[in-house]
C-alpha cells in the first residue's frame, strides 16, 4: 500500500543477509493504492532463512538516497 501526493517510484529489493540479490522498480500515480511488485531473481536463492525484502518510495528519477520512506521485512524463508 502507498499514499503519495504526486507520481513516485517504488523499489522493492531482495537481500540475503547483507548481500543485494535483485530489485524491481515501479512507477506509480499519485493517490492511495495497493500495487503488487514481483522481484525477478537472476538465479534461485539457496533454501534457508535470513532473507529480507527492502522497499522504499522516492521521487521519480531519483535514487535510493532520496527515499521518502522505507520499510523492511526480515527473516524471510525460501
Amino acid at each position: 500500500k502507498y499514499s503519495a501526493q504526486t507520481n513516485r517510484e517504488i523499489v522493492v529489493e531482495f537481500w540475503s543477509g547483507t548481500n543485494w540479490l535483485a530489485q524491481k522498480m515501479m512507477s506509480v500515480e499519485k493517490g492511495s493504492r495497493t500495487v503488487t511488485i514481483t522481484v525477478d531473481l537472476p538465479v534461485a536463492p539457496a533454501v534457508g532463512t535470513g532473507y529480507a525484502y527492502k522497499a522504499h518510495i522516492r521521487p521519480v528519477g531519483s535514487s535510493w538516497q532520496e527515499a521518502l520512506d522505507r520499510d523492511q521485512i526480515n527473516n524471510v524463508s525460501v
